[in-house]
């Protein structure tokens, strides 16, 4: 039998493992796939672990890792150098910017850019991570508390309606509804697009420390 569905309840004493494994399974088996369409959505966010390859079992994913702990913008650079384009929703809240920056400074580095968006959403409560043939849904910011601290619960699901479902439902944050025209419309010259609230310094600085130069269209924006 196939159980399509896993429901995970965690504390601060049991469960921890048991959830950095499954984010481990599941990132590492998007690297295996053809590229695809990745959502991250989390209110907060910051750059933790995602894959440990300090005993070098994923040497063979990217040799360009090492023999270290592999973080979460590290993970999504490299699918989207695989082609995946990946779209990250959060909020406009300091605690957020470092996350941002160190995505945006990758994701220039790789020559990406044109492959990820980033939309704030200043009253977002969903949490949820969707690839390619996997879905996590719960209480449970991508954050280091989240992971390894707070209660959380959370719902694994492989079965395809699900995802279809979180897939429509997480493309309705990509709608235009809330443009800006107080936005800087450039990255270094190159056409970007930029929708919502960003007037916050903290974002806005963020974005500045990681200007993109590049190749034509700058993919890599705000959302509202």
């Amino acid at each position: 039998m196939i159980y399509l569905h896993r429901r995970i309840f965690k504390s601060q004493l049991t469960g921890s493992a048991t959830i950095q494994e499954l984010l481990q399974n599941m990132f590492v088996g998007e690297m295996l796939r053809e590229p695809s369409g990745i959502w991250v959505v989390s209110p907060w966010i910051s750059n933790v672990v995602l894959i440990d390859n300090r005993s070098g079992n994923f040497d063979s994913l990217n040799p360009e890792w090492g023999r270290r702990e592999i973080r979460v913008a590290d993970v999504l650079v490299a699918l989207m150098v695989r082609g995946a384009f990946v779209n990250v929703v959060t909020r406009n809240v300091d605690t957020n910017k470092a996350f941002l920056s160190r995505l945006a400074d990758l994701a220039r580095s790789y020559a990406v850019e044109e492959q990820v968006s980033i939309t704030i959403r200043d009253q977002l409560h969903t949490k949820g991570i969707l690839l390619s043939r996997s879905l996590l849904l719960g209480s449970m910011n991508l954050t280091h508390n989240a992971l390894t601290i707070n209660d959380e619960w959370i719902e694994f699901s492989i079965d395809a309606a699900d995802l279809a479902r979180a897939r429509l439902e997480f493309s309705e944050y990509l709608r235009p509804s809330c443009r800006s025209s107080t936005l800087p419309r450039t990255f270094s010259g190159s056409p970007g697009f930029f929708l919502g609230e960003t007037n916050s310094p903290g974002i806005r600085s963020c974005l500045e420390r990681g200007r993109l130069s590049g190749r034509g269209k700058s993919r890599l924006g705000l959302s509202c």
